[in-house]
């Protein structure tokens, strides 16, 4: 009767001595940094660019906005020549919905790649960070 096929088990020792089979010894070395893996892949130079521009928009939007409203728009989304406003309700959506068309001169002046402006409502889920 022939011998069963060897099972993958890490804490074999036989893991990486037999080259026919194509498992292949861990990397000698110490494990990297994730902020180095994240450098290379350019994952944070991404995050920080998003950051700067939600910081960007609510600064420009704190002056223009009242406070209860500055707050109720949950963050801000600037992809090609878009910008899009994420508002925590439907009211405060169509409350900012009829204050963005007399501010959108003066946000084109202030970023003039974007040419177009869309107010959405965030999930519920996306906010409580449930599943859904």
């Amino acid at each position: 009767m022939p011998k069963p096929p060897p099972r993958l088990n890490p804490k074999s020792p036989k893991l990486g001595q037999s080259p026919g089979r194509g498992i292949s010894p861990a990397r000698p070395g110490k494990p990297r940094e994730i902020k180095d893996l994240l450098s290379r892949s350019g994952l944070a130079q991404a995050a920080n660019t998003f950051k700067g521009q939600q910081r960007d928009w609510r600064d420009f939007f704190a002056e223009k906005l009242e406070p209860r409203l500055l707050e109720a728009i949950v963050h801000y989304v600037e992809r090609d020549d878009t910008l899009t406003l994420h508002a925590s309700s439907a009211s405060w959506a169509a409350r900012l919905r009829f204050a963005l068309p007399d501010l959108t001169d003066e946000a084109k002046a202030f970023r003039p790649t974007v040419k177009k402006f869309v107010v959405k409502i965030q999930p519920v889920a996306a906010s409580t960070g449930a599943r859904t």
